[in-house]
């Protein structure tokens, strides 16, 4: 079965935040999945399933951090289709 534009940008948010110690700055990961194709409607539904987004320190960079559990949800999601 074909995936999704979602799921695809799911599993390269993931990885990507994976693979830059769980943590990285939300125009980081907006530049990183543009790049890749995805829409900004599509990135901000992948960002809101699996994980969150805090400014760190007073006035400072926003940063994503995945939910320890996303990888998991993102499985239970597939599956269930």
């Amino acid at each position: 079965m074909k995936r999704t534009k979602l799921e695809l940008a799911e599993r390269d948010l993931l990885d990507y935040v994976a693979s830059n110690g769980g943590s990285v700055t939300v125009q980081d990961l907006n530049e990183h999945l543009q790049g890749l194709g995805f829409g900004k409607t599509c990135i901000e539904l992948a960002k809101k399933n699996n994980g969150r987004a805090k400014p760190i320190g007073h006035q400072g960079e926003w940063v994503f951090t995945a939910y320890a559990d996303a990888d998991l949800n993102y499985i239970a999601r597939k599956a269930s289709v």
